[in-house]
């Protein structure tokens, strides 16, 4: 039985060992810095609502870091979805049917993973 640390550093694995078109991992391409140093600042200050939106509405390293969030939450089982994408878990923690309870326990794993896919990122 893995734990959920390990479970934690499988997603984050999986999220940066895909690789672009040049090698890299598809979290940083080149020119474009590193959203992932202040990516939990922005879910303490905003909340993770806010931050999907944000993150869906900037684009680019912004929207597959929260892709990776998404595909965590759908692997742990916090929000299940068939395509885990940012959208799908915006859409799914802002849906009547999701409580207070769904949008902490979301919060919570999102910033322990970020820990996670910020060591592998780099």
């Amino acid at each position: 039985m893995k734990n959920m640390d390990q479970t934690r550093a499988r997603s984050a694995l999986d999220c940066t060992t895909q690789c672009g078109a040049e090698g890299r991992s598809v979290l940083q391409q080149p020119g474009e810095g590193n959203c992932l140093s202040g990516y939990p600042s922005l879910i303490l200050g905003n909340g993770l609502l806010p931050t999907l939106a944000f993150s869906i509405d900037k684009g680019r390293q912004h929207r597959r870091v929260a892709n990776a969030i998404a595909y965590h939450l759908d692997v742990v089982g916090i929000v299940r979805h068939s395509d885990p994408t940012a959208e799908t878990l915006r859409d799914a923690l802002s849906d009547r049917g999701a409580d207070a309870l769904l949008l902490q326990r979301a919060t919570d794993e999102t910033l322990a993973f970020l820990s996670f896919l910020k060591r592998f990122a780099s």
